[in-house]
């Protein structure tokens, strides 16, 4: 299931950035053919069983938005933390023809967009109140 289990999960993320639910029944589909491996040996199957928790628990989303030198030290300040269930992306300014997920209002500073699944947070500005919406303040 290999090749399965990595395309399932990339199709899971994708239905979450793109807003396509063709993408995540492709997905289901794949997980549902592959629930005997699940259940027989599921130590075999990590990738199919990351593709089950996106399924079962939508990942999160963080958008990053504003001037393109102002983005740098939030996205490292997110590259140095353990974030397995979020997808982070940067976006300058200047991005045109965005997904809708992607699509966010870019002002003249760093301005954070958290999408929890689809349902998304008020606008965070600030790096540490990121930080702490994402369980990570302390560090970590």
């Amino acid at each position: 299931p290999g090749g399965n289990a990595v395309a399932a999960f990339a199709l899971q993320r994708l239905s979450y950035l793109c807003g396509r639910h063709t993408y995540a029944r492709a997905a289901e589909r794949c997980l549902t053919r592959f629930d005997p491996v699940l259940r027989e040996a599921p130590h075999a199957a990590a990738t199919l069983l990351g593709a089950l928790r996106d399924h079962l628990e939508p990942p999160r989303l963080v958008v990053l938005r504003g001037p393109a030198p102002q983005l740098a030290p939030w996205q490292r300040a997110l590259a140095t933390r353990f974030l397995p269930q979020a997808m982070v992306f940067a976006a300058g300014e200047q991005e045109a023809e965005l997904p809708a997920a992607l699509s966010q209002p870019s002002g003249q500073r760093v301005t954070a967009y958290v999408c929890d699944g689809r349902a998304c947070r008020a606008p965070i500005e600030e790096l540490s109140a990121l930080l702490a919406a994402l369980g990570c303040a302390n560090g970590h």
